[in-house]
């Protein structure tokens, strides 16, 4: 999927999707997971999102990813948190181009430092100071979200501190 984004094969197929329903989904999809490790999942979805022209099969797996990868860096027994917020005026800090949906994936793991920040959404883009015991990926998890988020116009970023977890925020026009 990588590979296609990058040679500009990858065709996004949009339909009218209700964002707050895909969330609901993969987290559901990835509750064994969850409960396998004693992580609480908390959902804070505001109800006045609108519905959004997605790709609905992208969007999911991308979902999928972020929460995935939560839950994966979040030690056993901490929480994860996701949340989702409609911005209807600009926020310079970030750039956004508003009205958006945001949704925003906050773990308890170990956080990422700061030069890696950019680096993590990159092709093979890793972060070498993981404690021991977590199992790497590929390093494509995090790049086929960028690809998936640019794709739709909109933009993806993390704000992180060590030693105090991680969130990840998408925003989607």
């Amino acid at each position: 999927d990588v590979s296609r984004f990058e040679a500009g094969y990858n065709q996004i197929r949009r339909s009218p999707a209700a964002l707050k329903d895909h969330i609901r989904a993969v987290i559901s999809r990835l509750s064994p997971l969850a409960r396998s490790r004693r992580i609480q999942v908390t959902t804070v979805l505001t109800t006045d999102l609108p519905v959004l022209h997605l790709d609905q099969d992208l969007i999911q797996r991308m979902l999928g990813n972020l929460i995935g990868n939560a839950l994966k860096f979040t030690p056993e027994g901490a929480r994860v948190t996701v949340r989702s917020e409609w911005i209807d005026h600009p926020r310079r800090e970030h750039r956004l181009h508003c009205p958006c949906a945001v949704v925003a994936v906050r773990d308890a793991g170990e956080g990422i430092p700061p030069e890696y920040h950019t680096k993590i959404f990159d092709k093979f883009g890793q972060v070498e100071s993981r404690q021991a015991g977590h199992h790497m990926s590929s390093g494509l998890g995090l790049t086929f979200c960028r690809y998936v988020v640019e794709a739709h116009g909109g933009k993806i970023w993390v704000e992180s501190k060590v030693g105090r977890g991680s969130t990840f925020f998408v925003a989607l026009p």
